[in-house]
């Protein structure tokens, strides 16, 4: 019989899986086998020869509770991880709740939730923190944790500063954000006022026109070199100033798409470990606050999209 979710009416210590459990031959109450034989007896003797005596060996959970294979915690129907210990509760066959012939049905990708990460964080703890993706960000830390190793992050390198504000990572993401739409508003707004003039009069002094075509502009490829070093040395750095800025801004973002998640690693180890110091003496409030501190910020994803939209047109008005 199954005994988790249930307690040692001895010591009303929750049952886990490795916990050595004898009942009562006669009426079936679960002990840990060291309580039973330092209480000598059966706690529910003078009830043995009552009809209607029913033990908490022979309830069953009427609301479908989510109980924790490893500290036997009782938790709500919907959970996804244990409220007291942080371990998937979506992956619990076989007695094995980290099959990985079900990783990829499982938010921790086959890791052990007690698995220790870094500064005494464990994976189930960072699992809470992360909320969203957490199969691919929990198998992420696992390998920055045990080999050193990372993925490339193909979000980050598309949205930069905007993904680690989605990732509440507030001040780097917020100053990476700056830098990019300073250089995306500069180079738009500077090729539809200034380049954009520059560029068509070295094609008319190199001989081309809007319409030629990549071979004529290799054909004349000295010519349009010599036409650009005749420019004057302003109008030489407007021609170049908005290619530096994007090569600057697509530079930026290949560095975050390497990056990126060794730096939301580290940002979730400080973060849990912050809230766990602050909550020391308390576990069931620094499970709370690690559940209510994590997770994404939509709202922001959707405004940085918004205004994304803004920053492409405005200079086209502007000009």
């Amino acid at each position: 019989m199954n005994h988790l979710g249930k307690s040692c009416p001895v010591c009303n210590t929750p049952f886990n899986n490795e916990d050595d459990i004898v009942v009562c031959p006669e009426c079936g109450t679960p002990y840990h086998r060291s309580c039973y034989e330092k209480q000598g007896e059966c706690v529910y003797k003078d009830l043995h020869g009552v009809s209607d005596f029913k033990n908490d060996s022979e309830e069953t959970s009427s609301d479908n509770s989510a109980v924790c294979p490893v500290c036997g915690n009782t938790n709500a129907p919907d959970a996804l991880f244990c409220n007291k210990c942080g371990t998937s509760l979506t992956n619990q066959s076989n007695g094995n709740f980290y099959d990985r012939r079900s990783m990829m049905f499982d938010p921790m990708a086959g890791v052990n939730p007690e698995e220790i990460l870094d500064n005494g964080i464990t994976a189930g703890e960072a699992a809470k923190y992360v909320k969203v993706n957490t199969p691919y960000y929990i198998r992420v830390f696992n390998n920055i944790s045990k080999s050193g190793r990372s993925k490339f992050n193909f979000a980050a390198l598309i949205f930069s500063g905007g993904w680690m504000l989605y990732r509440k990572q507030y001040l780097k993401g917020a100053i990476i954000t700056a830098i990019v739409a300073i250089l995306m508003i500069g180079s738009t707004f500077l090729s539809y006022t200034y380049s954009g003039k520059i560029t068509a009069e070295v094609f008319e002094t190199a001989g081309l026109t809007s319409q030629s075509t990549a071979a004529d502009m290799q054909s004349h490829f000295v010519d349009l070199n010599n036409a650009i070093s005749a420019l004057p040395f302003e109008k030489k750095l407007l021609y170049w100033l908005p290619i530096l800025m994007d090569i600057s801004r697509y530079t930026i973002s290949i560095i975050i798409g390497f990056t990126a998640n060794r730096r939301y690693y580290r940002h979730c180890i400080n973060e849990i470990a912050s809230i766990k110091q602050t909550n020391t003496d308390d576990e069931l409030k620094a499970s709370e606050a690690l559940q209510t501190s994590g997770g994404v910020n939509t709202k922001i994803a959707i405004c940085l999209l918004v205004c994304l939209m803004i920053i492409s047109y405005l200079p086209m008005f502007l000009s």
